[in-house]
């Protein structure tokens, strides 16, 4: 994505090159050379390191209040 700001704003959805998918478990790896295309991640605005990356979800691992 060229303009976080679309990200962000949640206009990416609607981008031609963006694809949504759902799961339980993602695995995301980069294509060819992992030096030239290990794309840095985001999460929630934390930046946990760089892809290849494996994103769960898990039952019961967070309490929310209300």
């Amino acid at each position: 994505i060229w303009d976080i700001r679309l990200l962000y704003g949640g206009r990416h959805r609607n981008h031609p090159a963006i694809t949504i998918l759902r799961g339980k478990k993602v695995v995301v790896e980069p294509l060819g050379d992992v030096q030239k295309n290990g794309a840095l991640v985001d999460v929630d605005g934390e930046s946990p390191g760089r892809i290849p990356a494996t994103f769960e979800i898990l039952p019961g691992a967070l309490t929310l209040r209300y």
